[in-house]
């Protein structure tokens, strides 16, 4: 899975910039940016050392946020030769990656509780190694070390008297290591903006369970809890390069291949990387509505990673030396699974999970040659989701149980927003990164299709709406071909 991750590294870059001359890439630079972010929590439950055998576990895949952060940083890079740099970076990030655990609300007599959980700052040092498309272009993949800060799982509550809530977990700071990739763009001998994507992926760590109330020390006697947190973040910075001095060489500069007009037609097939937060809302059905129940409860942090394939095909028009306008519709095939699992040594095992499969999308966008043979766009479409049913299944004293299916999630439809870059190899090859935020709107889905009671089904007593976003980030080699005539 890390290596498809790496794979698809290369993808995130939004930008929106103008043109520049080449100059010489040596120097240290400082930055200013910011970007999306999506985390995933992996939170495990594991026998405490008061509890003997058998052994149980308890696994949640997970506990899905996403939010904004704002980014400074400062670095160095040596240009080997025309086609080179090597670099080192710090960077620290400001988030506000919050996972909304749980939201209950209950009519009168107005109760209120929600629990959440929020990456709130990171800090990476690094290094990368870039390749001059041209010479004020450059492609490059980084790694390093991170360290984040989580906030405690807390508790917040209203309408209960007394009690205004409680830290459900002291969590703390997280080690870990990051992959990533990307382009920097030069507008001047001085200034350019830079695009990347980056996984990250922490150590788990202890966490304690409720800590500082009485019985806290029995609680984690009882059950020892960790969390593993993975996080993927799209993000743009502007910086300031200040020289070296030059750097002499004997080595022509790079320059890039000679390309044709970007009125072309393209098929194309690559790879994805995605994270999904899936928000599911329970409330009550007709039946109980109608006896005057009044809550909702609100499980708004499903989730989900994972891998896929995409294949695409579109059709660009260029229109003075500048702009570049297009159309094109894609299908990407999703891996990516949201699971619960439990096992009871010999006795009981199962897990509960569902998948988002398949997405098609249709969309637009709008192009900005910076050099003839490089393009920064934006984009935006609508995309179809569909999701795989949830089911349970296990064991039960060495016996099978199940697939039940407990929902039949269906499909969703939303509007994504994109950006990213094109670079042509040649007139009839280009590579192609982008990132997209899908916003799939909020649909019912049927629980335990099939199965009633009189005359009733389980939609009559609780209904249920669910709500997924990806963040995805996609690579994809395309071939171009030449309206007819041209």
């Amino acid at each position: 899975m890390t290596f498809k991750r790496a794979a698809a590294a290369v993808a995130g870059v939004l930008a929106c910039a103008s043109t520049a001359n080449a100059g010489e890439w040596t120097g240290v630079y400082i930055g200013i940016g910011g970007g999306m972010g999506a985390a995933v929590h992996d939170l495990t439950f594991e026998n405490g050392p008061l509890v003997p055998a058998p052994a149980f576990g308890a696994e949640l895949s997970g506990i899905g946020g996403e939010g904004a952060f704002f980014s400074l940083g400062a670095g160095a890079d040596y240009q080997v030769n025309s086609r080179f740099v090597v670099g080192a970076f710090f960077d620290y990030d400001w988030a506000n990656i919050e996972s909304d655990v749980l939201n209950l609300q209950i009519g009168p007599p107005d109760i209120a509780a929600e629990a959440n959980i929020e990456v709130e700052d990171v800090w990476s040092v690094g290094g990368r190694l870039g390749y001059l498309v041209t010479p004020s272009t450059m492609l490059f993949l980084s790694g390093g070390y991170s360290r984040a800060d989580i906030s405690d799982l807390t508790l917040s509550a209203s309408g209960l008297g007394g009690f205004g809530g409680l830290t459900l977990a002291g969590v703390g700071d997280f080690d870990g290591y990051f992959i990533g990739g990307g382009a920097e763009i030069k507008l001047t001998k001085s200034l350019s903006i830079k695009g990347e994507y980056r996984y990250t992926d922490f150590d788990d760590e202890t966490i304690t369970l409720v800590p500082g109330t009485p019985i806290a020390g029995l609680v984690n006697g009882f059950v020892s809890t960790k969390l593993d947190p993975d996080i993927q973040t799209a993000r743009v910075a502007l910086t300031y390069r200040f020289g070296l001095g030059a750097h002499d060489t004997d080595e022509p500069a790079a320059e890039a291949a000679p390309v044709g007009s970007w009125s072309q037609f393209y098929i194309g097939a690559g790879g994805v990387s995605a994270f999904g937060n899936n928000e599911l809302t329970l409330t009550p059905g007709p039946l109980l509505a109608g006896f005057g129940v009044d809550a909702s409860l609100g499980l708004d942090a499903l989730g989900s990673q994972g891998a896929g394939f995409t294949v695409g095909l579109g059709v660009d028009r260029q229109y003075d030396d500048k702009f570049v306008f297009g159309v094109f519709a894609d299908y990407t095939r999703h891996s990516n699974e949201f699971e619960i699992g439990l096992n009871v040594g010999a006795l009981v095992s199962g897990s509960l999970n569902y998948e988002i499969e398949d997405e098609w999308s249709i969309g637009a966008r709008a192009g900005y040659l910076v050099t003839p043979s490089t393009l920064l766009f934006t984009s935006v479409g609508y995309s179809r989701l569909s999701l795989s049913d949830t089911t349970l299944q296990g064991t039960f004293f060495g016996g099978p149980v199940g697939p039940i299916v407990l929902a039949d999630n269906g499909s969703f439809g939303g509007v994504f927003l994109g950006s990213g870059i094109e670079m042509k190899l040649s007139d009839s090859l280009s590579l192609k990164g982008e990132y997209r935020y899908l916003f799939a709107d909020g649909d019912q889905i049927d629980l335990l299709p099939g199965v009633t009671l009189g005359p009733f089904t389980a939609n009559d007593f609780v209904s249920a709406e669910l709500s997924p976003d990806i963040q995805s980030v996609r690579l994809s080699l395309d071939y171009r071909f030449n309206f007819a005539g041209q």
